[in-house]
């Protein structure tokens, strides 16, 4: 199933069997702007548990019955925090798994092992605009990126400490998207930036850009 969010507008969550017709939700927060959503496939009521994640007060809410039905978990967080990237790794938590956020504002991220209660942590200082997340399976690392090549940071022990990375030789731009690419075995970053198309790594690290 497609589950579809949004952060203004009247139908802020819809899903569909086939992408082609939708439905919207019967029940959501109100008046909640959602910025990112992730599914774990193992929680839940044997239909997986989506998470997802936006900017207001009930800022993380959770279904079990695919994108149907939502609750809020009543996680309270910094004043102006802004969700933006929210990733399941199957591999964490010795394989049970675990959800991992992050953000802009604070120089905070978030985990959690079920999806409704959450842990705060703290990314290298100067980290307080991050666009998304990605996790590689082979380096087992994550790396996420941000507004600029100040806000590139990695974690390879499962979220909990998060380091900054020193890239001198790549144009700076607002980087807004990261996947890791099993073809490739690369990192992937796309910018925003006039000129710049998208950056790769092979350990997350050291950084090639391409226009």
């Amino acid at each position: 199933k497609f589950v579809a969010i949004a952060n203004q507008g009247t139908n802020r969550v819809v899903h569909s069997s086939n992408g082609t017709t939708w439905t919207v939700a019967t029940s959501v927060p109100p008046a909640a702007s959602w910025n990112t959503i992730a599914f774990s496939p193992t929680l839940g009521s044997g239909s997986g548990r989506l998470v997802a994640a936006g900017v207001s007060s009930d800022i993380y809410m959770y279904s079990d019955n695919g994108g149907n039905t939502w609750i809020t978990t009543g996680l309270t967080l910094p004043s102006g925090f802004r969700s933006t990237g929210i990733i399941w790794v199957a591999e964490f938590n010795s394989g049970s798994g675990a959800f991992i956020a992050l953000g802009y504002v604070n120089d905070k991220a978030y985990k959690s092992v079920d999806g409704i209660v959450w842990t705060e942590v703290t990314i290298a200082s100067g980290n307080s605009f991050i666009n998304e997340v990605a996790w590689s399976p082979t380096l087992t690392k994550l790396v996420a990126v941000g507004s600029s090549l100040n806000n590139v940071v990695y974690s390879t022990d499962e979220g909990v400490t998060w380091l900054n990375t020193s890239i001198t030789n790549v144009t700076d731009a607002n980087w807004t998207g990261i996947i890791w690419s099993t073809v490739a075995n690369k990192f992937i970053a796309t910018g925003g930036v006039a000129g710049i198309s998208y950056m790769t790594s092979s350990d997350g690290q050291a950084w090639d850009d391409y226009v």
